[in-house]
């Protein structure tokens, strides 16, 4: 009976023992949130990180691989990821040295300002204004005539220039590109530009030359 229980208990203190040799490394949901958020952040400001799902943790040659997914959110939009985050321990401290960052989808996106757009326009002179000797841009003449979302990360902007005086008139269309991709964000692109100027001469003038020679 002495020898039955003491093999019982040599059973189990070998059991224990196989168990400890072979558990791994295991971090908090917390910890690992954190070391996402600031990879996140190294790329792209992030307001938050929800919807945590630890798939596994797992030891390999050294290393701890903790497979997760997760949503996260930016100034711009949502999205849905995973990563693998592989820690390694330096100088007796578990570090995270790599992350493996897969993008699943782009979910709801805030379209950038109309007043954005403007900006853009009014930084990116045109070649008419380019070839001008004095460089005059007035903001108040610029309107927005028509806004295209030809998908979620797409927007097709159309703006029109427009001056009225006296007898001379000159019309601007803009059309701008702006596509979205993470980490970048908005990327805008003069797609085209044209121009019409008139000048209605219809009626009776009187020219007034101040100099002999015809010079005014």
């Amino acid at each position: 009976m002495f020898r039955k229980s003491l093999n019982n208990l040599l059973v189990v203190l070998l059991s224990l023992l196989m168990v400890s040799c072979t558990s791994t490394t295991t971090f908090k949901d917390e910890r690992i949130k954190a070391d996402i958020t600031d990879y996140l952040n190294y790329y792209s400001e992030v307001d938050e990180v929800s919807n945590l799902i630890i798939k596994s943790q797992k030891s390999s040659d050294g290393a701890v691989l903790v497979e997760t997914s997760f949503d996260f959110k930016n100034q711009d939009a949502s999205f849905s990821a995973e990563m693998t985050l592989t820690y390694e321990k330096t100088e007796g401290e578990w570090l995270p040295a790599n992350h493996a960052f897969k993008l699943v989808s782009t979910n709801e996106i805030s379209a950038p300002e109309d007043s954005v757009v403007a900006e853009f326009i009014k930084k990116n002179p045109t070649e008419y204004f380019e070839s001008q000797i004095i460089s005059v841009f007035l903001p108040e003449y610029l309107t927005l005539i028509s806004k295209t979302e030809t998908s979620t990360t797409n927007i097709t902007y159309v703006y029109q220039y427009s001056i009225e005086k006296l007898n001379w008139t000159f019309n601007e269309t803009y059309t701008v590109d702006v596509v979205y991709s993470y980490p970048d964000g908005w990327r805008l692109t003069m797609k085209d530009w044209s121009y019409v100027e008139t000048s209605d001469w219809n009626g009776t003038w009187q020219v007034k030359l101040y100099k002999a020679d015809g010079t005014l």
